[in-house]
């Protein structure tokens, strides 16, 4: 049975941040903190960001806005060319990700 820590590493965000944060810390030497809480009222996700040893300056946002956007581009691009070796032509690529978001709404759908 997998762990809740074994599924949260496998999420992009998790991944993204992996990359993300210790680039950022080796640029700024500052540790940045995301929280991450949904919020049942708004029905929205809330997000807070803190930093240590002391807070960021607009460059340092800058910088770690910049890693993520980064880190986003290398984890995207490598899941598309894992996948890409399974399927012969893009048009598979293409219907296996239809056919999976799909069955998400649908799972989504009878959920509600």
């Amino acid at each position: 049975m997998l762990s809740i820590a074994d599924v949260t590493t496998n999420l992009n965000i998790c991944k993204i941040l992996a990359v993300a944060l210790p680039r950022f810390y080796k640029r700024t030497k500052k540790s940045a903190q995301f929280t991450f809480v949904y919020n049942p009222k708004s029905e929205g996700m809330e997000i807070s960001l803190g930093f240590a040893p002391t807070e960021a300056t607009e460059v340092e946002y800058n910088i770690l806005f910049e890693e993520i956007i980064d880190a986003e581009k290398l984890i995207f691009s490598e899941q598309v060319l894992h996948s890409a070796i399974t399927y012969n032509t893009i048009e598979q690529i293409i219907f296996k990700h239809r056919e999976d978001m799909r069955q998400i709404i649908e799972k989504q759908k009878k959920n509600d």
